[in-house]
């Protein structure tokens, strides 16, 4: 059972809200096999990306997801178990209801920063001393089965799995440019925050680049990322595109990009 006043009351607003998802909405797992195939461009279907209504439905997309859920998870961490699991899409969906949000794109955002590994370590911010932790990897979050890196929840309460689930769905409260708090960081603000996005999956890719490297390029291609630049670009070039075959059913196909991020600058 999801503790319901760990929910913020923030949500996607106008023609990109979705309020209520069918767990059984989308294609079949018969109809969308696990592969992978390289997106390129800025997202629209124009230029080859996947609609919406092609993604794959949650329930077998989750179903899917559960079987590698937490497996081979590094750095000494306890593989999660089956009560974890259920606990995360219990999260998911309570979260995503709350948010206005497609519950896929948050479990795709999962799969894609930790494999479901609610132990997961947080990895460095670029702020000293300060990590992104939990399931979704949230700046600033405060959801965490590995304290400071250093201290394993086993198992992992419900109400942790949650406010990770929270924290990078719906933002964590931190300082804003004037010094008020506020929720930041989140799917909601990023998919918030794109205006020039059609609501039939570009706003979800686009809105996963931002999500990752905290920001979109000028030229708007969204596997513009990791690179020495000129201008220097932050975040994983493969991303967005990982995002669109997650959300498709991919899971452990061999993947068709090959875009590395740059070693160092």
């Amino acid at each position: 059972m999801v503790n319901k006043s760990i929910l913020a009351s923030v949500s996607v607003s106008g023609q990109f809200a979705k309020p209520s998802v069918s767990p059984t909405d989308g294609a079949s797992a018969a109809q969308n096999p696990d592969a992978y195939t390289f997106f390129k461009g800025d997202g629209s279907k124009g230029a080859g990306w996947p609609t919406q209504d092609q993604w794959i439905n949650f329930n077998d997309m989750f179903d899917r997801n559960s079987k590698v859920m937490g497996q081979g998870c590094t750095a000494g961490v306890t593989p999660t178990t089956t009560d974890e699991i259920d606990t995360i899409k219990s999260a998911i969906q309570s979260v995503a209801s709350a948010a206005a949000i497609d519950p896929r794109f948050v479990l795709a955002t999962v799969m894609q920063e930790s494999n479901g590994c609610v132990r997961v370590p947080g990895t460095p911010s670029g702020e000293a001393g300060v990590f992104n932790p939990g399931l979704m990897q949230s700046f600033k979050g405060t959801g965490t089965c590995n304290v400071n890196n250093t201290q394993q929840i086993n198992p992992c309460p419900p109400d942790q799995i949650t406010q990770m689930i929270v924290d990078g769905t719906q933002g964590v409260n931190t300082p804003d440019a004037s010094g008020k708090d506020a929720l930041q960081g989140g799917l909601v603000q990023q998919i918030n925050a794109q205006t020039t996005a059609d609501a039939n999956g570009q706003i979800y890719y686009k809105a996963a680049r931002a999500y990752n490297s905290g920001a979109i390029s000028a030229d708007g291609v969204l596997e513009t990322a990791g690179q020495c630049g000129p201008p220097r670009t932050f975040g994983v070039p493969c991303y967005s595109s990982d995002i669109a075959n997650r959300m498709m059913g991919w899971v452990s196909a061999p993947t068709g990009c090959d875009l590395k991020p740059a070693a160092s600058c």
